[in-house]
């Protein structure tokens, strides 16, 4: 059986199937939820950032690729890439506006 992850983009909140080892960027995509990916998921251009609203507690903690792009451009604790953390059950994330990524 599969678990959900909840996205909310905006005023909208979806609630995506996961399969284990299905990153955060996977469950997205496959929803067609709006969350740019420049890079295809490698962790390099940081356009996948979320902020994690609920369930941070869960994820791992950052590797090197990750690390990088967090410490570069100052990202606040709740903030992750998408393309470097698996989905987990109960965790909530948003999907900032396009606005804001730039």
């Amino acid at each position: 059986m599969k678990s959900k992850i909840i996205f909310k983009s905006g005023e909208e909140e979806f609630t995506i199937k996961f399969a284990a080892g299905e990153t955060i960027l996977d469950a997205a995509i496959r929803g067609k939820l709006p969350l740019d990916h420049s890079c295809g998921g490698m962790g390099t251009c940081g356009t996948c950032r979320v902020f994690i609203r609920q369930g941070l507690e869960k994820l791992s903690p950052p590797e090197d690729v990750e690390n990088e792009i967090i410490q570069d451009r100052g990202f606040l604790k709740h903030e992750r890439l998408a393309c470097q953390n698996d989905c987990v059950e109960g965790l909530v994330v948003e999907i900032p506006n396009l606005e804001s990524q730039s």
